[in-house]
């Protein structure tokens, strides 16, 4: 990359008159701003790693960091054998030799490290095969030294296969993005100096290793493992049979053991927790499949998706996780939001299928809409939170938009069936409570239940807060209107079946609370089709006067003043009884008030 190049991505980011942390970070996840301007740097600072957006700060804190690197590769990797000079065993041949077995020998030190690098290469050379860039042996040895470094700063992990997915597309991006290095930039202007120190082409291991750590005191967790417990042994009854079967106790051990690691019991919570939550009906499917989310779960989060998906993909879907939440907890959701993306091909799979799914996730051409779907998600986490997801998916991939049932759960005092005799006596207190959950519901009606008679859905109209990029919600409406199209007579006609369903329902409910709150059963339990549109309607569509002079007459007889809660049953009531004429269809327009 030249240096004019390079110049004009920078300014992308730092002519911006309003640009802050913030502001970038939202463009991160929001726009494309990684991919137009310098990815290295964007994730530089979004991985704290230069310490804000002064760039005059900049040049301590990179030499800082990158001694840091240099003085860690002199002693593990240019003489490692350094720390030892000055030991006294250095000179005992005693302990000091290759076949010595003394814990104290330097040689078994050295065993170990060159077992290490073995095993680390060994990945190492299998990295990205379809990437010509990591076939080089300036790559792998970048690489390879790099991982072994961190592995001996960090020995409670180690190396842990996988790693090097993490760490290839960091080196890719800052190789890709380096300038050659000159001697002449202290005599430019200040920031073509800063420009051409942050991208020098002789540091792009030192900062490669620098955002790899930076990265790791996140994803760390997800390498870790429950050695004590993993490693502990069954007690050997006196009455084993065969070591045989001791070592299948072993073995059952060791897979208890296995989900106490954090990364197992972190796909557990996701499928356990979270999608139960948003997605009841997709989460029993793959229970009732019994396919364990670790299967898919451990690769998604330990390569951050870095094998469902191409490598330029994988940078743009790390630009959004990296922009918003560099602790990486946003990967819980876009587990999520992945899962939702492909709901229905799981719902029609059967094991073998969605195994296969979710193991070679099918491939996609907007993956950086997955992000804010996680965000989203993680803040409204529910089953309207899914539901919306659910929808806007089907919008995206033009398929019918079909509204999703919500389901219940049911309460130990829950009407059963809508009968009077599972019917709980109504107190006059709870009449009142009673009165703003009905309340509170009409308002759910305008937003979930009402639609418009001749079918035209009205998706959008529900603001959403969670930020979608801009360049997909302009296009929504459209693509809205253009799936409508699609609607045919069978999914209108179905959709207004299940209103006259709920109307029925709704009518039962009237008789119910008017027998038990007002003492005066009515004779349209059973009613059907036809009735339903009928039921306390006048010929100009009014609700009629029923239980509203009843109640006004058992007030007067008494009082001749409604008390409080006479009015509250009256206000339930209607607002019951225009719910039903709404779902019936024999009032034209719902009326909140």
């Amino acid at each position: 990359m030249d240096f004019e190049e390079v110049k004009t991505k920078w300014d992308v980011i730092f002519k911006d008159p309003l640009l802050s942390l913030t502001s970038l970070r939202e463009k991160g996840y929001k726009g494309n701003v990684c991919s137009q301007s310098l990815r290295s740097i964007c994730w530089k600072l979004y991985l704290a790693y230069l310490p804000s957006l002064d760039t005059e700060t900049w040049s301590l804190t990179l030499n800082k960091e990158r001694q840091h690197y240099a003085d860690l590769r002199q002693k593990y990797i240019t003489s490692p054998t350094t720390d030892n000079e000055n030991d006294s065993n250095s000179t005992d041949l005693n302990v000091n030799n290759p076949l010595s077995l003394d814990q104290a020998n330097p040689w078994q030190e050295y065993f170990k490290d060159t077992e290490l690098r073995k095993i680390i290469k060994q990945d190492v050379e299998r990295t990205f095969p379809e990437n010509e860039y990591f076939r080089s042996t300036s790559a792998q040895n970048r690489l390879l030294d790099i991982l072994f470094i961190y592995c001996k700063m960090n020995t409670d992990v180690s190396y842990r296969q996988g790693m090097h997915e993490l760490l290839a597309p960091i080196l890719w991006v800052v190789d890709n993005e380096s300038l050659s290095s000159t001697n002449g930039y202290a005599m430019e202007n200040s920031e073509d100096a800063i420009i051409r120190q942050v991208l020098s082409a002789d540091y792009v291991e030192h900062d490669t290793f620098a955002l790899f750590s930076s990265l790791m005191k996140s994803a760390k967790a997800y390498y870790e493992y429950n050695d004590e417990v993993f490693n502990r042994r069954p007690a050997k009854r006196s009455g084993q049979s065969s070591d045989v079967d001791y070592a299948r106790l072993i073995k059952e051990a060791q897979a208890e053991a296995a989900k106490l690691t954090p990364v197992v019991m972190k796909c557990n919570k996701i499928h356990e927790e979270y999608l139960r939550t948003i997605d009841t009906e997709l989460y029993n499917h793959l229970k009732n499949l019994e396919i364990e989310p670790q299967l898919y779960g451990i690769r998604w989060i330990r390569l951050l998706f870095g094998r469902e998906f191409p490598i330029n993909q994988v940078l743009v879907l790390w630009d959004g996780m990296f922009a918003e939440d560099p602790a990486l907890r946003i990967v819980d959701f876009v587990c999520l939001a992945l899962m939702l993306r492909i709901r229905d091909e799981l719902l029609e799979s059967d094991y073998a299928g969605c195994l296969s799914m979710l193991m070679r996730y099918p491939s996609i051409n907007d993956v950086e809409v997955l992000v804010p779907q996680a965000i989203y998600l993680r803040d409204h986490l529910s089953p309207e939170g899914g539901n919306y997801i659910i929808q806007q998916n089907a919008i995206r991939l033009r398929k019918p938009v079909i509204p999703i049932q919500i389901p219940v759960q049911k309460e130990s005092n829950r009407i059963e069936g809508l009968v009077p005799d599972g019917f709980v006596h109504v107190t006059k207190n709870s009449a009142v409570i009673l009165n703003k959950a009905i309340l509170s519901a009409v308002g759910e009606v305008k937003k979930n239940v009402l639609r418009r008679p001749d079918g035209q859905y009205d998706h959008r109209k529900r603001q959403s807060t969670s930020d979608f990029p801009q360049r997909y919600a302009h296009s929504y409406q459209q693509m809205a209107h253009d799936t409508e199209s699609h609607q045919n007579s069978e999914d209108i006609l179905k959709l207004k079946e299940q209103n006259r369903q709920m109307g029925i329902v709704i009518q039962r409910s009237i008789n119910i609370l008017e027998q038990e709150l007002l003492g005066k059963a009515k004779s349209r339990e059973d009613v059907n089709a036809g009735d339903a549109d009928k039921i306390e309607k006048s010929s100009d569509g009014t609700t009629s006067r029923s239980s509203f002079e009843y109640i006004a007459g058992n007030s007067n007889e008494e009082s001749n003043v409604p008390t409080s809660n006479d009015i509250s049953i009256l206000t339930v009531l209607h607002g019951l009884k225009h719910i039903r004429d709404v779902l019936n269809g024999s009032v034209k327009e719902f009326n909140p008030h």
